[in-house]
């Protein structure tokens, strides 16, 4: 453990595990991301900064952003097109998400914890690194993260496109779709979400939204109904479906599922408010 400092809680015994060696091929090793700091401080001290404008740093974490001073600036979506460089440990593979030249590496008792790349398309095909298809869901994982609404529709369009038809790409596609305002095409992705798992009450609680959003309260009313009993005891379903009745003045129907909503959550404000609308208009 004296050896691997400051790393030592990535250690494994020998004996049973074979060392962190072993270990690496089964198990993710720097799972709280100390490496990063080590990587930050190669930075600082090897890498020659552009003159004319900050690095342009991706990472595979959020987490960077507080190890950085004001001369990077940081990028949260890994994208080879926008940064200059990209720094990930090798939780959830995330190493093998962006391809390119690796410049250096943090590694312990010869293993390697986080890469430092410089991303280069040349290097699409090289092995090492996860194929486009996997790159890309994480790509559009970001996105959506980010909120960058309109970059994951193109980048989930593009997985369906690749034949990645499944129900959370449809379901996720539906939900920024909603966010764009674009609540036909969310209905219609929503649907195929739901034709792949009828099971997920997200794809059923995403239709009733756009479905709300097009004033179609009877077939939204019915995808409500449908996500809650999946899912009866998720707030969400309640506060869309309570907007829903509230907007359409239907109080007699608030109440009673705002009294089912209570009873799974009492402690939601958004739930006791459209109660008290609704007995107040009773």
């Amino acid at each position: 453990m004296v050896r691997l400092h400051p790393n030592q809680y990535v250690y494994f015994n020998r004996l049973v595990a074979g060392g962190i060696q072993e270990a690496s091929k089964n198990y993710q090793t720097d799972y709280w991301e100390n490496s990063y700091k080590q990587g930050v401080r190669w930075l600082d001290r090897h890498y020659a900064f552009p003159q004319d404008r900050k690095l342009r740093l991706g990472a595979a974490s959020d987490n960077v952003q507080f190890l950085l001073d004001e001369k990077y600036e940081f990028v949260v979506v890994p994208d080879p097109e926008q940064i200059d460089l990209y720094m990930s440990t090798t939780r959830a593979n995330g190493h093998r998400m962006v391809p390119g030249q690796i410049i250096h590496t943090v590694d312990v008792d010869k293993v390697s914890l986080l890469y430092i790349i410089k991303p280069d398309s040349s290097f699409n095909n090289d092995p090492f690194f996860s194929d486009s298809i996997e790159r890309l869901v994480q790509k559009a994982w970001r996105y959506d993260k980010d909120g960058k609404s309109e970059n994951a529709v193109k980048a989930y369009k593009q997985l369906i496109s690749m034949g990645q038809e499944t129900s959370v790409i449809y379901n996720n596609l539906a939900e920024n779709c909603i966010r764009l305002g674009n609540y036909q095409e969310g209905e219609f992705y929503a649907q195929k979400a739901i034709s792949l798992d009828k099971e997920n009450a997200k794809s059923h609680l995403r239709l009733g939204i756009a479905l709300g959003f097009q004033a179609k309260i009877s077939e939204a009313e019915n995808a409500f109904q449908a996500a809650l009993r999946l899912a009866p005891d998720q707030v969400i379903i309640y506060q869309n479906y309570g907007a829903l009745l509230v907007a359409a003045k239907k109080w007699s129907e608030t109440a009673n599922l705002m009294k089912q909503a209570v009873f799974n959550n009492a402690t939601d404000a958004q739930i006791w408010y459209m109660l008290a609308q609704a007995q107040r208009n009773l």
